[in-house]
């Protein structure tokens, strides 16, 4: 087909295509107002010509914005929902944010009065405070073994009440040792090769997923 036949054949289409809309937008609106207004009017006690008078012009645009606060509360829905993608070593995420600068300008205490209370190494201890709230708030997701007596269970995520009971030992990565969780009660061991969603972690401590992983 000739480039120059294609405008005046996109002519007809559009015109058309904006008549339906128009058509389609008023034959909805008079039927959502008309429903509405005789339910509300009848349940008012109010004469339905005063009722369309006084609500007509709020009406289809209030319908509008229930209907973008709808959309916009399911696509929230459905993120809360999605599985996260498991792929970061705990350790890993331990050392990569506190050595974040954002985080360490966050979170380093300047009252001189409150720093004579504190650890040397409070900021690990800050930091680990907030990973074991934030999985226990279930905000995190974890993976981990389950220490058996003989050998550990398969990696499975570790549920959000068990945080109350179990703590992650966070060191430095090393080739051969596994990452582990210790019971808070008396040391012993509870879960080993525990894993992070690194999307997780950059969204609560605002490091980048490229960083994390380096």
């Amino acid at each position: 087909m000739p480039l120059k036949k294609i405008p005046s054949l996109f002519i007809p289409f559009a015109l058309a295509a904006a008549g339906l809309y128009w058509i389609f937008h008023v034959s909805v609106e008079s039927l959502v107002n008309d429903w509405v207004i005789e339910h509300l009017a009848a349940a008012l006690g109010i004469e339905k010509a005063r009722m369309v008078a006084a609500v007509t012009p709020y009406l289809f645009p209030g319908a509008i914005a229930a209907l973008g606060l709808y959309a916009a509360y399911s696509i929230g829905v459905k993120e809360r929902l999605r599985e996260p993608v498991i792929d970061i070593d705990c350790r890993k995420t331990f050392q990569k944010v506190i050595q974040d600068k954002k985080w360490i300008r966050a979170n380093t205490e300047t009252d001189p009065e409150k720093l004579t209370h504190l650890r040397s190494d409070y900021l690990k201890v800050r930091l680990s405070n907030q990973i074991h709230d934030f999985l226990a708030q279930s905000k995190m997701t974890a993976h981990g073994e389950l220490s058996l007596t003989y050998g550990t269970g398969p990696s499975s995520i570790i549920p959000a009440d068990k945080w109350q009971d179990v703590v992650i030992s966070f060191g430095e990565p090393s080739n051969g040792l596994r990452s582990m969780a210790v019971r808070r009660d008396g040391g012993g061991l509870a879960y080993v090769d525990i894993m992070f969603s690194s999307a997780q972690v950059a969204k609560l401590f605002h490091v980048s997923a490229e960083t994390l992983k380096a």
